[in-house]
């Protein structure tokens, strides 16, 4: 304020000057008041308003609120008026100002008014006040918890505000650099020092103060001793510790002696247990938690020698004959160095640790260390191992030679070892490799092979072994004889085989004409003339076979009526039966001279020369039986069918199993089908029934059964043991309609060089059918109609095969008469009747006129008579070179789309011979 009173003193003075003359200015120019200040009254005693062009003023402050001491700025601006103007201040504090602008500090708190008076140059005064709240200067106290700590230790720091406006904040100068703000403040010096913590307080007003307050950091020094420093196991050692410094007194103090054992205080006793070097350490804690630790010296205990004390150990406990063991001995107690000595368990003796040894002789052997310490005293232990016998292994082949191709089974009979084999590594001496106790194996080319196994044990010991197996192809000789001949020629086929898997062997033949038979040895007749190329087909024991081609043969006719070919039909009463059970076999004739003869080879050594027999095996195993029927005319024909022996069921343990194998899933109506049971397990004694789906049952671990409708049947086995438990499995059998055909021929008979046609009616199987005809004279053809043309006269047997999608096959038989064509186109015969007949006509002619003559002597009539006959006689002639029989002659048959009902038709349909092909 004294600055701004100083300002000039001419305007101070008219300041004052202003406000002593106020009064009367405001009662003698009381219109030209500013509008909102007071006024001089009027007479009446109301005040006036000032005029609209009075001079007028308004006052402001930066704050409206500061400290003892704060500037603040007041300002006073005026309008109206006539300038310029005069700005006097009065503070109610007392102080006085000039100017339009001031600023002052008030020397004591309270509540005070700044007051503008504002005068134009016509004296025109306008007056306007502000106030403003003056606080307390600030002050502030610093304080701290602890003003002794060891680094690290956190220390609590508060600050006590006074004066200001009552509102402060806090920040921290912790004397390190660091810094914090509030109150309570928390911090922790990292090294150790004197400090000056200083808190500057800061209230609302921006008023300040600080204080500070002193800290000093120190490490914790510890100082620790034992005495004495060396003993023996008696000894009574004294551990003493002093600390200064960190947070002060009080100090505690925790003992480690080293050993695993602990103690607290300044001073402590301990003894130890045990002798060697130890290395003791204080830890020294202050009244604020600030810890050090510091050692003693060593201490060094002596002790008598421990007891020696010997372990025996070996990496692996268990070892073949040959396998090497190493075992190691360490030594405890006693007085080094030490020397160790081992006995194996076999007799022999070793030195050293470690040591490695091979056993030659298989057993539990103890193994035994004994260590020697420089004391010459002595301690043992043991350990034992359990060598085995060195492992061998022999290999086998299911067989000794096959054919390429063939698959067989090569086994592992591992012995010797732990018993335990873990690995069985073939090579099949072709560059193929497997593995497993069993493996199969197919060679691809023919020669010599020695296939290996090289099985490991458990012990990781080998061993090996190898069998031999000769591959060569199946080789087939075959021949006929004679190489030619008639329809009623007996031709006998031979065959023999060699290679591959070996005998049995089973051979099948083709003979070129439709017909087929079996057996090394077979004869076989040609009904109908013609060239024929037998096939004959060998297969060996194993499966695998070869087919060749024998010369072609040429029948020639021999007239006569045709003869159904000789064939036969094989049944058994099941395909599935076990190790001794008797099966019933029949061999059913036909066609042929009759007479049959039965001869049966059953494959496994047995023979039969009834055609109805039976037979049991007793190994089990795929046999091949084959029968060949002859008639009494010295032919021969065969049939074979596969026999699947199985073993008894399972022998008896563990869980009791149920299956069951079928001979065929798709069945015909009527057509026996074999069930055997399989599995095993449970406690044996096993009884077995079959439920057929059809309301139908049997018992029995064999079975056979045939539906009589079509349908999908469910087969249900359920079988039981002796323990009471009980088991079931099912499968499913389809059965279709069987397959059955007739056809039709038309003309019949058939004409020399006409087209006969012939069409197949196959019902039941399933289709599509294909069809093959064999027409009796060396011709056949495909396709289930067809046409076909006879160039010689005779009788011919049709035999037309129908083959479904299923493989079913049913062949039929029929005989057709082939005639020769007469005149004009007729068969002989109708030829003569209509050559007769002019002739009757003259003669018949001749007679009448003869007759005519004598009873009637006149030339008119003759003339009348001979021309009638003549016209006849002409009429006929020309009627005869006009006709010509329709084609196919007097007999035909329904030709394809043409409606049944006819007697041709009928008679065409008739077939006299029919059944499944055999």
């Amino acid at each position: 304020m004294a600055a701004h009173a100083r300002a000039g003193s001419v305007v101070v003075l008219l300041a004052l000057l202003v406000i002593a003359l106020a009064p009367l200015g405001a009662s003698v120019l009381g219109p030209k008041l500013a509008p909102g200040h007071l006024a001089v009254e009027a007479a009446s005693g109301s005040p006036h308003p000032a005029p609209a062009d009075a001079v007028s003023a308004y006052v402001s402050a930066d704050r409206s609120a500061a400290d003892v001491g704060q500037s603040i700025t007041f300002a006073c601006s005026a309008s109206g008026g006539t300038p310029p103007y005069v700005y006097a201040w009065a503070l109610s504090d007392g102080g006085i100002a000039a100017g339009p602008t001031v600023d002052y500090s008030f020397g004591s708190p309270g509540t005070y008014d700044a007051t503008c008076t504002v005068t134009d140059l016509l004296l025109g005064i306008a007056m306007d006040s502000t106030s403003v709240v003056i606080s307390p200067t600030p002050s502030v106290a610093a304080s701290v918890d602890h003003d002794l700590a060891a680094p690290g230790m956190t220390l609590t720091f508060g600050a006590s505000p006074s004066g200001g406006d009552g509102s402060f904040t806090f920040e921290w100068a912790f004397g390190d650099g660091s810094s914090g703000s509030g109150a309570p403040a928390t911090y922790a010096y990292s090294q150790a020092g004197s400090y000056q913590a200083t808190v500057t307080a800061t209230d609302g007003n921006g008023g300040t103060a600080s204080s500070s307050v002193s800290v000093t950091i120190s490490d914790i020094g510890v100082t620790a001793g034992v005495s004495p420093t060396s003993g023996d196991l008696t000894t009574v050692f004294t551990f003493t510790a002093t600390a200064s410094g960190g947070g002060g007194s009080p100090y505690s103090f925790s003992w480690n002696f080293g050993d695993g054992a602990t103690g607290s205080g300044p001073s402590v006793t301990h003894f130890y247990t045990a002798g060697g070097t130890y290395s003791p350490e204080v830890t020294a804690t202050d009244g604020l938690g600030g810890s050090h630790a510091a050692p003693t010296q060593t201490v060094t205990v002596t002790a008598p020698p421990a007891p020696l004390g010997a372990t025996a150990n070996a990496p692996r406990q268990a070892a073949d004959v040959g396998q090497s063991v190493t075992f190691t001995c360490s030594a405890t107690g006693g007085t080094a160095p030490y020397s160790y000595g081992w006995t194996f368990g076999d007799g022999n003796t070793g030195s050293g640790s470690p040591v490695t040894y091979s056993y030659q002789s298989a057993g539990a052997m103890t193994v035994t260390c004994t260590v020697t310490d420089s004391t010459t005293a002595s301690a043992t232990d043991s350990t034992s191992v359990q060598v085995s016998p060195s492992p061998s292994v022999v290999a086998s082949a299911s067989y000794a030679a096959a054919a390429p191709g063939t698959s067989l089974t090569f086994s592992a009979q591992a012995t010797g070892g732990p018993g335990t084999f873990t690995d069985y590594a073939w090579s099949f001496g072709d560059g193929t490799t497997g593995s497993g106790v069993q493996v199969a194996h197919a060679f691809a080319q023919a020669g010599s092979y020695q296939p290996t196994v090289v099985v490991t044990d458990s012990n990781g010991g080998t061993a090996s072994g190898s069998v031999s197996v000769t591959i060569s192809n199946v080789q087939v000789t075959a021949s006929a004889t004679p190489a030619s001949g008639h329809t009623d020629t007996l031709f006998e086929f031979n065959a023999t085989a060699n290679g591959g898997g070996g005998q049995p062997f089973t051979y099948s033949w083709d003979f070129g004409d439709g017909q087929s038979g079996g057996g090394s040895a077979v004869s076989h007749s040609y009904p109908n003339a013609g060239n024929y190329s037998p096939l004959v087909r060998a297969t060996d024991s194993l499966g695998a076979s070869r087919t060749v081609s024998l010369s072609p043969i040429e029948v020639s006719s021999t007239g006569g009526a045709p003869v159904e070919p000789l064939s036969v039909t094989m049944s058994v009463s099941t395909s599935l039966p076990r190790v001794n059970e008797s099966i019933s076999l029949s061999g059913t004739g036909r066609g042929g001279s009759g007479g049959y003869t039965c001869v049966w080879d059953f494959g496994d050594g047995d023979n039969a020369t009834a055609c109805s027999t039976s037979h049991a095996w007793t190994v089990a195993g795929h046999y091949t039986v084959d029968l060949v029927l002859s008639d009494s005319g010295g032919n021969r024909t065969s049939d074979s069918s596969p026999i699947d022996v199985q073993p008894a069921l399972g022998p008896p343990g563990g869980p009791l199993t149920v299956a069951f194998r079928v001979s065929k899933s798709l069945a015909a109506v009527n057509e026996n089908i074999s069930f055997v049971a399989t599995g095993g397990g449970g406690s044996g004694g096993y009884a077995c029934s079959w439920n057929f789906g059809d309301n139908t049952s049997a018992t029995g671990c064999s079975a056979s059964h045939a539906w009589n409708a079509t349908g999908s049947y469910r087969v249900l086995l359920s079988v039981s043991d002796s323990a009471g438990h009980h088991g079931s499995s099912s499968q499913t059998v389809d059965v279709i309609t069987g397959l059955t055909a007739t056809f039709g021929v038309g003309p019949s008979p058939a004409i020399i060089g006409e087209p006969a046609e012939l069409v197949a009616h196959p019902t039941g199987g399933v289709g599509p059918y294909n069809c093959t005809w064999e027409f009796g004279d060396g011709a056949n053809a495909s396709g289930c109609a067809v046409s076909h043309v006879w160039t010689t006269r005779g009788r011919f047997v049709i035999r037309l095969v129908v083959n479904d999608s299923t493989n079913q096959s049913y062949a039929v038989f029929q005989p057709i008469s082939v005639e020769s064509s007469g005149l004009f186109g007729l068969p002989l015969g109708l030829d003569l009747v209509v050559l007769a007949s002019p002739l009757v006509v003259i003669i018949l002619g001749i007679y009448l006129w003869n007759a005519w003559r004598r009873r009637s002597r006149s030339p008119q009539v003759l003339d009348s008579v001979e021309a009638s006959v003549i016209s006849t006689l002409t009429g006929n002639v020309k009627r005869l070179s006009r006709w010509r029989p329709r084609r196919g002659g007097h007999r035909r048959s329904r030709l394809p789309g043409e409606e049944p009902g006819s007697k041709a038709n009928q008679d065409a349909g008739r077939d006299d011979h029919q059944g499944p092909v055999q």
